[in-house]
């Protein structure tokens, strides 16, 4: 009789020889021990860590300027949890940033060795996961050193803002253990329970859990549950879940422009088929890697590598269908660890909806996907004898063990801050255009806007129709003074994106600067119609209603403004001008005080309450606040002659000398006039 072939993948339920003895000591055949091990390697793998910064690149909006996280009182945590951020809602995530500013403000390690934490956590939880479902130890152990050294998982742990996808995978793992443990605990509801709560908790870290129905019924099938009514019943509640979470985002108003990649829904298969490959490779072949991978250009015919990788996707897809539909009942764990990796992986391959952001693939999408994969590597050195090849196997998973750390460990250290992760980013794809508009922004954040021009300028050159490219860079105009070029950009980025509010407001301020107030004015009135709770807008059009001696329309702005961000210290400071001008004293020193309340280090309020009191001959008063603007900006001529003005009063005759020759020395020729005419005794 024909010997039957053995499934290169045995079943859950198929049992295997004992092993022999290898004389290798029990403590290092303990699984225990040897996931201590793999943690103590991804510690060091990660080391690095603790030397990197923030990234400008999400970081700044979910961390540094987000200001809904600087409030850890219960008030603050309330809305946390009833606040839309970001074209999301992930209060989890959130709250753990909030924790963090409370404790530790802005220093980045913190949030770095959290980060890190979490990922040591998901490691345990792949082995947790992947021995429930293959009762091999070696097979979770070989899965979870890959999941934890993966040089295309370093982006999820070393970039601050992928708190979310840690905390999702986090959860998502919890809720497959917990259903695990339904399905082979007699089915009991409490395990059923749970798993509902955890999917939920990790929805609310990062709203990606849509596949978590379907990963459900992928382990009814691996553990060989009857599909029935009390199945698909039981389903509906987590889809009933992702119907919430769904309906939520559909009510929210989202921002009026968020940038979109739009393909033909044809180009948009295309770019699925080479994602999938390029997922697939990157498994096993983790080389040029980078933050950003960019799309091919819109509107041309794709590059070949696109058709050529769908249709050896389409190879490999239809080939697994087909291995399914033929042995469903056999091979279950490659069935199981192919399918984990589909499901999970088609979710941003971009098939059905729009690209949404501005890459095609990325690292951290991987993230959770990979699991299926390493499950695989780890399936295959179980399911073999020991001996020569199972020796050689486990030879080749150390080498690629060794090799994936040393890559992941270097990797680390490019992610020291944005300048140094964006341009390896250009140094691997160099018409990277978003790499160089990011290193542009930064430039602009250190006030180097001449350097910050030139990226832009490239950004432009390898994608003209990039909005935020235009926006940015007359950003950078506006701070050179080059007012007519920055309304040249932000004219374009206007033409490009109509619904650029900001493109309007920042063209109304360099109008402003070159005295065209009334068309300054159309601008502001056109980002607030944009964005009606745009309260800078409503400022600058009430300051220009107060150059214009529009008095009313220019109140009626500056009361809007604060109201809605009662934290707008250059509202209070204007708004107290205006009452200046209109000989409200008391509600100007009021507003100045409210303006510097809000920002100790603001030298206007200074400077206006100095000379507020000074007419009101208090001289002692105005001198204090001439001294506090001094000490904030030594630079500026006019507090000095101020100051001087104060301390003729008080008769402080040597101390008007000394203003007017420090003054006279940052190149004021009146100090200089009036020192030359009033001082020489005094200085001898």
């Amino acid at each position: 009789m024909k010997k039957k072939k053995r499934s290169p993948f045995q079943s859950i339920n198929e049992k295997k020889p004992a092993l022999k003895k290898t004389g290798v000591p029990a403590l290092f055949r303990n699984p225990n021990f040897l996931l201590l091990g793999i943690l103590l390697l991804t510690i060091v793998v990660f080391s690095n860590i603790i030397y990197n910064n923030f990234i400008y690149y999400d970081d700044d909006v979910y961390v540094l300027e987000n200001s809904i996280i600087k409030d850890f009182s219960v008030k603050g945590i309330i809305t946390i949890f009833t606040s839309f951020y970001y074209y999301g809602y992930i209060p989890i995530t959130l709250f753990t940033y909030a924790l963090e500013y409370f404790l530790w403000d802005n220093l980045p390690y913190p949030y770095l060795i959290t980060n890190l934490l979490f990922h040591l956590i998901n490691t345990i939880l792949v082995y947790r996961f992947i021995y429930a479902v293959s009762k091999k130890s070696g097979t979770a152990l070989i899965a979870s050193l890959f999941f934890a050294i993966h040089p295309l998982h370093v982006e999820s742990v070393v970039w601050i803002a992928e708190r979310k996808d840690l905390l999702y995978a986090l959860f998502y793992l919890l809720a497959s253990i917990s259903y695990i443990k339904y399905l082979t605990n007699n089915y009991k509801l409490r395990y059923l329970f749970y798993t509902l709560l955890l999917i939920t908790i990790s929805m609310l870290s990062k709203p990606a859990g849509v596949t978590f129905p379907a990963l459900l019924l992928l382990l009814d099938y691996y553990f060989k549950r009857e599909i029935n009514k009390k199945v698909i019943a039981e389903k509906l509640f987590f889809l009933f879940i992702m119907a919430l979470f769904g309906a939520y985002y559909f009510m929210v108003k989202t921002p009026t422009h968020i940038e979109k990649i739009e393909f033909t829904f044809l180009d948009r298969i295309f770019l699925g088929g080479y994602s999938f490959m390029f997922y697939t490779i990157k498994s096993f072949v983790p080389s040029k890697l980078s933050l950003l991978y960019p799309y091919p250009v819109q509107g041309v015919v794709l590059p070949a590598i696109y058709y050529i990788a769908t249709v050896i996707s389409i190879v490999i897809v239809s080939a697994l269908c087909f291995y399914v539909y033929k042995n469903y009942k056999k091979s279950r764990q490659l069935i199981f660890g192919s399918m984990f990796f589909l499901i999970h992986i088609s979710l941003v391959l971009h098939i059905v909806n729009s690209i949404g952001g501005v890459v095609v693939t990325a690292d951290r999408y991987t993230y959770l996907p990979y699991i299926g994969l390493f499950f695989l590597a780890g399936a295959s050195y179980s399911h073999l004898e020991s001996g020569f090849y199972k020796k050689m196997m486990l030879s080749f998973l150390l080498i690629c063990a060794f090799t994936f750390s040393y890559i992941s460990h270097e990797r680390v250290k490019v992610w020291r801050d944005g300048e140094s992760i964006f341009k390896d980013a250009i140094a691997k794809y160099p018409e990277a255009w978003l790499a160089y508009n990011n290193i542009g922004v930064i430039y602009n954040k250190k006030k180097m806007y001449q350097e910050a021009v030139v990226y832009f300028d490239n950004a432009i050159k390898y994608n003209p129709k990039y909005v935020k490219a235009h926006y940015n860079r007359g950003n950078s105009k506006l701070e050179l003074g080059l007012n007519s070029e920055a309304i040249i950009d932000f004219t374009r980025a206007i033409e490009l994106d109509g619904r650029h509010y900001m493109a309007y407001y920042n063209r109304g301020l360099a109008k402003h600067r070159m005295d065209l107030n009334q068309e300054a004015i159309i601008d502001y009135t056109k980002a607030i119609e944009l964005d009606t709770n745009y309260a800078e807008a409503y400022n600058s059009r009430g300051w220009t209603w107060f150059l214009t001696n529009e008095y009313e329309k220019a109140m009626a702005d500056f009361d809007r403004a604060i109201l809605l961000k009662p934290t707008l210290d250059i509202a209070y400071n204007n708004r107290g001008w205006l009452k200046f001008t209109m000989n409200d004293f008391q509600g100007a020193l009021n507003d100045y005080d409210m303006a510097l309340a809000q920002n100790p280090d603001f030298e206007l309020p200074y400077i206006n309450r100095g000379w507020l009191r000074y007419q009101s001959k208090d001289y002692l008063g105005a001198l204090t606040d001439f001294n506090v603007a001094i000490d904030i900006n030594p630079e500026n001529i006019k507090n000095y002659l101020n100051r001087a003005l104060v301390n003729i009063e008080l008769g402080n005759i040597e101390d008007v000398c000394k203003d007017w020759k420090a003054a006279a020395q940052l190149g004021s020729e009146e100090a200089q006039n009036l020192f030359n005419s009033y001082c020489q005794i005094v200085e001898q």
